[in-house]
């Protein structure tokens, strides 16, 4: 598609739905399900959006962009879409003992060491 063809199905989005938070239909996980096309449309046009994101924080960081430029980022502040700036990650300083003990104690109360990147109860400070 177009950048218009996307910009204008993005205006609709947003008109229906007044907002321009698009679900992900699928995750990376299940790429072997046979997506019927509206999902997979569904799939692509989140994808655009999720590179509006991205390509908007990259110009912010002085990279040139071969999807926005000027005009394109008034045309998308005119109809409300708001850029988001995802806060930068930042790894707090622990040093190797309290780092162990936190496994330590998260094995003891979960019974293994299968840690998802986003657990959020081990002390980070």
């Amino acid at each position: 598609m177009s950048w218009d063809d996307r910009f204008q199905q993005l205006v609709e989005y947003g008109r229906v739905n007044r907002h321009f938070n698009v679900p992900k239909e699928f995750n990376d996980t299940n790429r072997g399900i046979d997506m019927n096309s509206d999902a997979a449309e569904q799939n692509r046009f989140h994808k655009f959006v999720s590179k509006l994101h991205t390509e908007y924080r990259a110009i912010q960081r002085g990279v040139p962009s071969t999807m926005l430029n000027e005009e394109r980022i008034a045309q998308l502040r005119n109809i409300g879409f708001e850029f988001s700036a995802k806060a930068d990650k930042s790894i707090p300083e622990v040093d190797w003992p309290t780092r162990l003990q936190h496994l330590e104690s998260f094995k003891t109360e979960m019974g293994h060491l299968k840690i998802d990147p986003i657990y959020d109860r081990i002390c980070l400070s």
